[in-house]
């Protein structure tokens, strides 16, 4: 190499591109087809951006020398720029067909196949470059990429690992490092990783970012928020960390400072998909279904394969009732994830509302097989086949759901309905107390509601009708298990209009009666169906409460004590109905015609029963009917 190509080489490595430029120039100026000088010069071109021009001087330095490999190097290193991948990838393998154990182009090689999305074409590239030059601390972190590509995580650590022994403060790889570890799970090694990074270079948003990531993970969400303002103070423009602040923010119920943070996000970055997503879910969360639907579906216009967009969109559809349109949207999602476990069961809870009991069955059934040991899963199982009474089957789901999640208090409460139907009186007990201590106050939103309703209930939820009363389409209902209530949850309740007392079953008021007098000594709100009338209204006193009616017969009932000879009663009129105190819907009822056949009703375990005079009120053509 003459002196004077190498000083131009010279000023080139230090980047004083000028002073190399004119030196280049002046060689061309009189050797034309100098083919270094036109190589050079093409690389200062690509590192200007100049592509088209830095293609042209490099080509023109392969044809006044095609025998050099860097060239071809060169020019793969500028179509890679202009994304031609294609031609990169022919001037790679050019380079290397004329020196195969040129580690630099088996890993520039293994780039374009990483971008191809060729990852196993790209790793072996890499193991390539390696086994020439295994120092290479650049080759070692993009081993690390493909690996985490393909969720080789472990290995993808050791990678990145062994390009810090090679180059220790190199903080990209730091980051890299604590990514994987964080996808992981391994919250404290990631976090030790971005550490290191701040204590080498502490102004880097990224990091700050990635900490925060770290932050919410571990449910520290003040601190995550921190280390995002952070990296907003240190980069205004980072629409990631707007993003992440926004989810942060959400968890914490501060709504509006959240939605307000995802519409940064995307001003800043207009094609942000999961910030569309994320801006949705805020204002779903705030009641805005049809702005969250507009933005669900503007992530679909942008990537209209996105199982997580088909499936929300779904989900907030199924919100407002359209259920014939959040179908397809579940089933999109799952025709482009068919792994996707909460798309299958919510495909699964719109069929089932559609009352397609099979067809919701066969989705929890696909999803068992996807994620056996999933609780939502399990739990869906046991619900469904409650509802085509199939109930020692739901018994044993729900029993393999509370095995995983011992504390979900909607499983013990459905266990505890199977077991009491069943007679177990004291297990289904245990299954209530299990339940309603660890949650006694469920809420329903509905979109547009007319007012909110708080419905007094004890843990059998009694046999009133209350969503006749009060249809969930137009009430948000908050139901409020106040037999479990502790002396000051009033206080904790959420805004309600009005009250209304569901615990109209006077043979079961005794363990909700003190609670709800205390309650309704704070309440100042209007209160429907009065304890004290309930009280009234036990089946024994309905012939002295409604006589004198005319054209109502009230046959006489009597509240039995099942000691004694207590079937002996001279008074009781028979044919006549023996039933539980407390039962509904005909549940344990026997028809005796005299008190040799009561003496033979079993004793229920309240110790008492009703007896009521049997009177025939069969219509002219033999059926009952109950209005």
């Amino acid at each position: 190499m003459s002196d004077t190509l190498q000083t131009a080489l010279q000023h080139h490595l230090a980047g004083r591109l000028d002073e190399a430029e004119a030196i280049y120039q002046a060689l061309l100026q009189d050797m034309p087809n100098h083919p270094d000088a036109l190589h050079l010069l093409g690389d200062i071109a690509n590192q200007r951006g100049q592509f088209e021009s830095a293609v042209k001087l490099i080509t023109q330095a392969i044809a006044a020398n095609p025998s050099i490999s860097t060239y071809y190097g060169t020019l793969g290193r500028t179509y890679k720029n202009q994304r031609n991948l294609s031609e990169a990838l022919a001037c790679y393998q050019q380079a290397l067909s004329l020196k195969p154990d040129d580690a630099i182009v088996h890993n520039s090689l293994g780039n374009v196949f990483f971008d191809q999305g060729l990852v196993a074409e790209a790793i072996a590239s890499y193991e390539t470059a390696l086994s020439f030059q295994p120092d290479l601390a650049e080759v070692h972190v993009n081993m690390g990429n493909a690996l985490q590509a393909e969720a080789r995580f472990d290995e993808a650590v050791q990678s990145y690992l062994k390009a810090l022994a090679l180059q220790p403060g190199h903080i990209v790889t730091y980051n890299k490092l604590g990514n994987v570890l964080l996808s992981q799970g391994k919250l404290a090694d990631a976090q030790a990783s971005y550490d290191i990074a701040l204590s080498i270079a502490p102004d880097i948003a990224e990091t700050h970012c990635n900490l925060g990531n770290v932050y919410q993970g571990q449910h520290k969400l003040d601190e995550a928020a921190a280390s995002y303002r952070k990296a907003l103070s240190l980069k205004p423009d980072f629409p990631e960390a707007y993003n992440n602040l926004g989810n942060t923010l959400q968890a914490q119920a501060k709504l509006d400072e959240a939605i307000s943070c995802f519409r940064h996000a995307l001003e800043l970055n207009p094609e942000y998909v999961d910030a569309y997503g994320n801006l949705g879910h805020a204002l779903k969360a705030q009641g805005e279904l049809d702005e969250a639907i507009n933005c669900y579906r503007q992530a679909l216009t942008l990537q209209p394969d996105s199982a997580a967009a088909h499936f929300n969109l779904g989900t907030a559809l199924m919100e407002q009732g359209k259920l014939d349109d959040a179908i397809p949207c579940y089933r999109t999602a799952i025709a482009y994830h068919p792994n996707y476990v909460e798309a299958h069961c919510n495909l699964g809870v719109a069929l089932k509302e559609q009352k397609k009991y099979d067809e919701a069955l066969l989705c929890y059934q696909n999803a068992l097989v996807i994620a056996p040991e999933s609780v939502d899963v399990l739990y869906n199982l046991g619900v469904m086949y409650g509802l085509i009474k199939q109930s020692a089957i739901a018994e044993k789901w729900y029993r393999k759901a509370l095995e995983i999640d011992p504390d979900l208090v909607s499983a013990h409460a459905n266990l505890a309905v199977i077991l009491r139907d069943q007679g177990h009186w004291d297990e289904a007990q245990q299954h209530r107390n299990l339940a309603y201590r660890k949650q006694c106050i469920f809420i329903t939103r509905a979109p547009h509601a007319a007012r909110t309703v708080l419905m007094l209930l004890d843990a059998g939820k009694a046999n009133v009708p209350f969503t006749r009363l009060f249809p969930v389409e137009s009430n948000s209902l908050i139901e409020w298990m106040i037999e479990y209530a502790t002396p000051d949850q009033y206080l904790e309740l959420p805004p309600y209009d009005l009250v209304f007392n569901a615990i109209g079953d006077p043979d079961v008021i005794h363990v909700t009666t003190q609670p709800v007098a205390d309650f309704l000594q704070h309440c100042t709100k209007p209160v429907l169906n009065s304890p004290e009338a309930v009280a009234r209204t036990p089946r024994h006193l309905m012939s002295e409460l409604f006589a004198g009616i005319e054209g109502l017969v009230i046959p006489a009932v009597w509240q039995v004590k099942q000691e004694g000879d207590w079937f002996a009663n001279p008074d009781f009129q028979f044919p006549a109905l023996a039933r539980p105190l407390a039962s509904h819907g005909g549940e344990g009822v026997f028809l005796v015609q005299d008190a040799a056949e009561l003496a033979k009703v079993p004793v229920d375990r309240s110790g008492s029963i009703y007896l009521c005079a049997y009177y025939d009120y069969r219509s002219a053509d033999g059926y009952f009917r109950k209005y």
